[in-house]
């Protein structure tokens, strides 16, 4: 008897999950449901001056009691000085765990009462983001959550740093349990964690990204969002077979300056909106970036071919790529030469892909790879 009644309520829930009704999210994502929770629930924390900010809510047949705290852990002890705006939206970063789901993590940011952001269960990987990003006209809800299994395949299998686990100049130099450091490479141990490398970085906008994404504060809170996705991605490889056969050390970024630029306070020579993915980073390249371990910058660009980003490479014939200190370009020209200081510790991604803006995770597999290729990853992988 008990063993029907187990069948029964097996059958039940196959059929129950064969019958949900499908929802296309759009080409890249085959199934979301939506999310209408009260938004002054979380504004209601925010504005008791609570530590731990709670959000309950219920989607793909389970419970979410979301406990989120401010996010310390993606900012440099260096970080450059703020100015109000974008101190404010740092504010709005935040990071945490499912109450009832040890092992979990959730991190985002809020706008306007809402959660933005990835939570990792034990099993899955829900993205939650505003609905206003995949539709055009207003919809009853205000939210969308997907899982990862549910976007396309192509993009799964690309969320990854390194093409197989590790970087070039680590797989290089592996049977000596050497990291093959350029000159100037300033990564330090974190005290207490002998195994941890803080990687300082630079990571801005211009505004083309700022406005594509909605404002200000959405820009800062993408930037952080993907610092802390690619510091995820460290810790999963660090826990690799791979990884510690080699007994490599753990990496991570932190953010030593971040900036979401405007109209008005977007460089110059970074302000045409026509301009190839070369030209940019020679551009972007021209800044001093000399007190970051690497520099991205971010933009709302079609380039050339669909091209996504484009950094300086750490591979063995290169002479870019993180912590690689300032030097002299010669431009050698018929009667004369120019020679100008250059940043090879940068790189740039765009969000506009053939005319519109790229679903999250293509954004996030663009910011991957160049972190990849700035510690030494084949550019072509």
């Amino acid at each position: 008897m008990k063993t029907l009644c187990w069948l029964l309520v097996v059958y039940s829930q196959v059929f129950l999950a064969l019958s949900v009704e499908r929802k296309p999210l759009n080409k890249h994502i085959r199934h979301y449901e939506p999310l209408n929770y009260a938004e002054s629930d979380i504004k209601d924390s925010f504005k008791n001056g609570l530590e731990t900010k709670s959000l309950d809510f219920k989607s793909h047949g389970r419970e979410f009691k979301l406990r989120l705290e401010p996010d310390r852990d993606s900012f440099h002890p260096g970080l450059d000085r703020l100015n109000d705006e974008i101190k404010e939206h740092l504010n709005s970063a935040l990071a945490g765990y499912l109450e009832d789901e040890p092992n979990s993590e959730a991190f985002g940011s809020i706008r306007n009462g809402r959660f933005e952001g990835t939570i990792f269960t034990n099993d899955e990987e829900y993205t939650v983001r505003p609905a206003e990003m995949y539709f055009d006209e207003p919809q009853e809800f205000h939210s969308v959550i997907f899982r990862s299994k549910d976007e396309d395949e192509s993009i799964r299998r690309k969320r990854s740093i390194f093409s197989n686990g590790e970087p070039r100049s680590m797989r290089r130099r592996r049977e000596t349990n050497e990291f093959d450091e350029p000159d100037g490479f300033d990564l330090y141990k974190q005290e207490n964690n002998q195994n941890l490398r803080i990687c300082n970085i630079s990571i801005e906008s211009d505004y083309l990204f700022t406005n594509a994404l909605g404002g200000t504060g959405r820009a800062v809170g993408e930037m952080i969002y993907l610092v802390r996705l690619a510091n995820r991605k460290f810790e999963e490889m660090a826990q690799s077979p791979l990884w510690k056969e080699a007994k490599l050390f753990t990496l991570r970024l932190m953010i030593g300056h971040i900036m979401a630029y405007t109209n008005e306070t977007t460089p110059e020579e970074l302000k045409p909106e026509s301009m190839g993915v070369s030209t940019f980073l020679d551009f972007v390249s021209d800044r001093d970036y000399d007190g970051y371990c690497q520099a991205f910058f971010l933009t709302y660009r079609d380039f050339e071919g669909g091209i996504t980003g484009l950094s300086w490479s750490a591979q063995d014939d290169e002479r870019g790529g993180v912590c690689q200190a300032r030097r002299y370009f010669i431009q050698i020209n018929e009667n004369f030469n120019v020679q100008k200081l250059k940043s090879y510790n940068s790189g740039v991604i765009t969000y506009k892909f053939y005319g519109t803006l790229i679903p999250p995770k293509m954004g996030e597999i663009a910011f991957l790879r160049q972190v990849g290729t700035a510690f030494g990853a084949p550019v072509s992988w």
